[in-house]
């Protein structure tokens, strides 16, 4: 008798063996005549092939080290390929800014590589703040001789202002000032006035203060010795030097050289 063709109608159709992603399977056809099952062909049953998952990044690349990529068979979860990304760089991928650095924050950045028709985000790097872009130090607010004053400056991309203190210029400096003062003096007065400011501040000098100034001073002595050798007479003087006197010279004359208390003590009382 002739035989049909292998069909699933004619035949029992069974598999003996099934085929893998990578092994053939077998299959039986099986006919029945009068009574008796008889095994007419035996078949070999391609490979399935891999039916490859989406690709996910298990180690991620850096600037200095690469990563890898693996998927995974749906077939048979024991097959995985891995692949090497490489290094970061703005070539083999596409770099994108995901958010700006500022000043003072950090940013984000991915990237993300193609495979296999795939986008696939191999990395999120963080972007160092920026750092201020300061000015110059400009002041706002002057100092004196006794108060602080203050400066400021500005960052030129964020606008951020910084301010900070300036010291007070302190009593060496306003010495040293009215010292430099006493060549402006023309008349007597004047330069009487001027010898008094300088000598009451240097009285409120400390001795550390005072050694600061010891070239100021020196300059001090010399205009007192040359204002008591003229022979220019102001009559008139005599009050104000007898009660500037009066005024400071218990707290000053023991710490002051002979020629300053002298200008406090004998001025123009002779």
């Amino acid at each position: 008798a002739t035989l049909p063709k292998l069909n699933a109608e004619d035949y029992a159709y069974a598999v003996t063996k099934n085929a893998t992603c990578t092994k053939t399977g077998t299959a039986t056809y099986t006919y029945e005549k009068d009574g008796q099952n008889i095994l007419a062909a035996t078949v070999t049953l391609p490979t399935l092939g891999h039916e490859w998952g989406e690709w996910s990044v298990t180690a991620a690349p850096t600037a200095e080290a690469t990563g890898t990529l693996t998927r995974t068979c749906e077939n048979d979860p024991v097959h995985t390929e891995i692949f090497t990304l490489p290094k970061l760089d703005k070539t083999n991928y596409s770099y994108a800014v995901t958010k700006n650095a500022t000043c003072t924050e950090t940013g984000t950045a991915t990237y993300t590589y193609e495979k296999d028709g795939q986008n696939i985000l191999a990395a999120t790097v963080t972007l160092p703040a920026l750092g201020h872009e300061w000015g110059e130090w400009s002041v706002t607010k002057a100092p004196t001789y006794t108060e602080k004053g203050t400066e400021s400056r500005t960052c030129s991309v964020c606008n951020e202002t910084e301010t900070r203190d300036v010291p007070a210029l302190g009593l060496t400096a306003k010495f040293a000032d009215e010292v430099e003062a006493l060549g402006e003096a023309t008349t007597r007065a004047e330069k009487f006035e001027a010898i008094s400011l300088a000598l009451t501040t240097y009285s409120g000098l400390t001795a550390d203060e005072r050694t600061e100034v010891s070239e100021a001073y020196a300059t001090l002595e010399e205009a007192i010795e040359a204002y008591n050798s003229s022979s220019e007479a102001v009559n008139d003087e005599l009050v104000s030097a007898t009660q500037l006197a009066l005024s400071i010279i218990a707290s000053t004359v023991a710490t002051m050289s002979a020629l300053a208390a002298a200008w406090f003590v004998v001025k123009k009382l002779f």
